[in-house]
């Protein structure tokens, strides 16, 4: 008598269910929670088996579809059937799967630089023809990541969509796939072009990469998974319609933020983050990469973590590290400001004309003593260019602006910024 799952896949355990047709269809999700609530292991993510057989046993017309690939299909002598699934990778406890129920399949292949990669899809009988026209966004799908995270981490367990009662999970190689055939997230989404695809086939693929591949070692560090694999999706709009649509993908999750507290969560006793991970996370990792300023340097890193951190389990540190050394920058304080603490940094500008001069006065208020990012802000007319803040007062010369138009490069960085400005009788003597 497993955990029956409440609401899942945010909580763990079994979901038993019924199909249109009164067949049963049952699922498992035990993220958080954990997959001792089913199988015997040791449940921490710190450690993950290095491969793994996973044999279920259903009743007569019913069928099991788990992680890798199916070894054996036995039909017992009492007319039920086990099968049998391996697992070739490394896999996290949390990311097995069995998914039970009268399925329908199709299949295909997704061929990039002379390789093949079997894409296997199993459906709810009376969503077959629906699914054959949704999930030809997946091809696509897989050529961006590949292009962005390097090669799909598991090709030897191939990549299979399986249908489910609830949202959506990404266990490894047998993604569960449950957001109706609509665009979005069940048919909303926070920007326009966020319809043009399905939101949990997105993101919960992204998740082979960042969560099956590269693992966090303590769910603390959960944001590994949730904020690249958010970010996994603007890098997706934008490779399909563009850096504009994926500014304003990125930018249309901000009334989402809450910034209640760190996204990185407590070690060592099972705490993960503020479920900003995911919306906020997401603007992060947009700001970091205009911190940057060097977009081919920005995508060799996204692609080194992946390829560097396959089939590990990793710290914030570890990728902190990574991002330091191959910048050649000390960006501690982003990391430390942005991951750490809950508080968005505030940009400090007081602004003021005086006869035909305009200046700006600026600096940061942050959490983190040594904050000094740099940020895009309006200099002249129709001009941005780089500043330097840091904690302590600074001046900068504008050039035909009023001191009420100074701006910051909003869709590029996630900050508060907080202006003030005055005009000044040129006689006004300081």
């Amino acid at each position: 008598n497993p955990i029956v799952a409440q609401r899942p896949p945010w909580d763990g355990g079994f979901t038993w269910e019924h199909d249109k047709a009164g067949n049963p269809w049952v699922v498992v999700t035990c993220q958080g929670t954990g997959a001792s609530l089913w199988w015997p292991n040791k449940d921490h993510q710190a450690d993950e088996p290095d491969s793994m057989m996973i044999s279920i046993t259903v009743p007569p017309g019913l069928e099991n579809i788990s992680n890798g690939r199916l070894r054996a299909r036995t039909v017992l002598p009492d007319s039920w059937t086990r099968c049998d699934w391996f697992v070739s990778y490394p896999i996290n406890n949390y990311n097995v799967t069995i998914n039970i129920g009268k399925y329908s399949h199709f299949s295909e292949w997704y061929v990039s630089n002379g390789d093949s990669l079997s894409l296997d899809y199993y459906v709810m009988p009376e969503n077959l023809e629906k699914a054959k026209s949704h999930f030809k966004q997946v091809k696509p799908m897989m050529a961006c990541f590949e292009k962005f995270f390097g090669k799909y981490p598991f090709p030897r367990d191939g990549y299979k969509l399986v249908e489910s009662p609830h949202t959506g999970m990404e266990h490894q190689s047998a993604v569960a796939y449950g957001n109706l055939y609509l665009g979005g997230y069940r048919g909303r989404t926070w920007s326009e072009v966020g319809l043009k695809f399905d939101f949990i086939i997105i993101h919960e693929t992204a998740h082979e990469w960042w969560g099956n591949s590269v693992t966090s070692k303590d769910i603390a560090d959960m944001w590994i998974h949730e904020s690249f694999g958010a970010y996994a999706e603007a890098l997706f709009i934008e490779c399909q319609w563009g850096r504009q649509e994926s500014l304003k993908y990125i930018n249309g999750k901000k009334p989402s933020v809450v910034n209640d507290r760190p996204i990185i969560g407590a070690y060592g006793v099972h705490k993960s983050g503020s479920g900003d991970m995911y919306d906020k996370g997401q603007l992060v990792l947009n700001t970091l990469r205009s911190v940057i300023n060097n977009d081919p340097l920005w995508f060799s890193i996204l692609h080194g973590l992946a390829e560097t951190f396959k089939y590990q389990t990793i710290t914030a540190d570890d990728i902190f590290n990574y991002i330091n050394e191959k910048t050649g920058q000390d960006l501690t304080y982003f990391f430390n400001q942005y991951f750490r603490h809950s508080n968005v940094p505030l940009l400090m500008v007081e602004t003021r004309k005086k006869g035909k001069s305009v200046e700006a006065r600026y600096k940061w208020q942050a959490d983190v003593p040594d904050f000094r990012m740099p940020i895009k802000v309006s200099t002249a007319p129709n001009k941005f260019q780089f500043i330097t803040p840091t904690t302590e007062w600074q001046t900068i010369g504008l050039k035909g602006l009023n001191p009420e138009d100074f701006r910051m490069a909003g869709d590029l960085f996630y900050v508060d910024m907080k202006l003030n400005w005055v005009y000044l009788d040129p006689r006004f003597k300081d």
